[in-house]
Formats: C-alpha cells, structure tokens, sequence
C-alpha cells in the first residue's frame, strides 16, 4: 500500500502509515509463480513488486482508485494489489470493473488478485463471493512487513486472496476455499 503521499490518498486517514503493511517476499513468490503478475495496483517507489505499479511518485498513475484513472497500456496482464485495509470496498469494486471492463480482449485473460482480511459481516465481503472468481482463505496468515516507523508485529488477522476474472453472468459465486500456500498449491490441490 502506498506510504509516500497519505494525504492524498483516499482510503485511509492522513498519515497513517499502519495502512502500509508489504507483501512478504515468501507468498509474493508463490502468487508470482503462479500467476505472473504484471502490475501492482497500490504501491510507491519503495515497496513495487511488479515492474509497472500505480500510486504516488509513480510514472503511470498515482491512484489507481480515482474517477479519471484508465489503466495503461502496460497493465495488460494480470493485476496484483495489497491496499490498506481500512477500506477494502472501493478496491474489490475496481477489480471486478478492471476485468468485466478493461478491453475486452484483456479483460477475457486478466486476473485481479487484492489481499483482504477475512470479513465476512461486511459488504464488500459479500460483493466478493457474489462477483469474484474465487476465494482463498490463507493458510497460515502471512506475515507481512511493517512500513518504516511501524513496529513490526506478527499478523493476528486471517486473510484471504480474492481473485476476479470475468465470469458468466449467470455465475453462482466465488469458490472459496482454504489455501495451503505454503506448501506451494494452487487451485487444482484444494485442502
């Protein structure tokens, strides 16, 4: 999640670098492996972890979340995007937009994958088992890096990937299932 210009940013309050948690180098390597992601839809300079990422002090876009945003012909891909997690609503939201909208050649073969905590009381959460693709329920809880000047601390939360592709109209649902990602699974060896 972007650090560097919080005030500007609309999802979380001003300067709150708590919003500012990094992907830890041990599950990036895993989703990387297996989707290849080629965009980083919430990040700045110092914690990118794909070679075309969105927010401040970026050279596409500074966020990805604003009314006027378009995509870059770089994303063509599949979308990787950690946000803070104070408000997840407005992020599942864009995914679901960027790939039932994004060109429709592009949309038919992107993913849009969000790290989210395990809310399932919200809307958001519900938004995403009625239009995401699938659910991964995250096993353990990774353990993400703290933001300079943040404590680092252990995650106490459960959390969940949420992957969005275009999917049928008449789609029943995301598939939700727990992911031993750690023993380097993917979809096809559910546990």
């Amino acid at each position: 999640m972007n650090c560097e210009g919080m005030k500007e940013h609309p999802m979380s309050k001003p300067d709150d670098r708590r919003q500012c948690w990094q992907t830890p180098p041990d599950f990036w390597g895993v989703i990387d492996a297996e989707f290849n992601f080629r965009v980083d839809a919430a990040a700045n300079k110092s914690n990118a972890l794909c070679g075309v990422w969105y927010g401040p002090g970026s050279a596409w876009a500074e966020d990805a979340l604003a009314d006027n945003f378009q995509w870059s012909h770089n994303a063509a891909g599949n979308i990787y995007c950690n946000p803070g997690f104070a408000n997840l609503s407005p992020w599942c939201k864009r995914a679901y937009e960027t790939v039932n909208n994004f060109g429709s050649a592009v949309a038919l073969t992107c993913s849009f994958a969000i790290m989210v905590l395990c809310h399932p009381s919200t809307k958001w959460w519900a938004f995403c088992v009625q239009h995401a693709y699938e659910i991964r329920l995250l096993a353990p809880r990774p353990q993400f890096i703290a933001a300079p000047g943040i404590k680092q601390s252990s995650n106490s939360h459960e959390n969940a990937l949420v992957i969005f592709r275009r999917v049928p109209r008449n789609w029943p649902g995301a598939m939700i299932w727990t992911w031993q990602w750690k023993k380097g699974g993917t979809s096809d060896e559910q546990t």
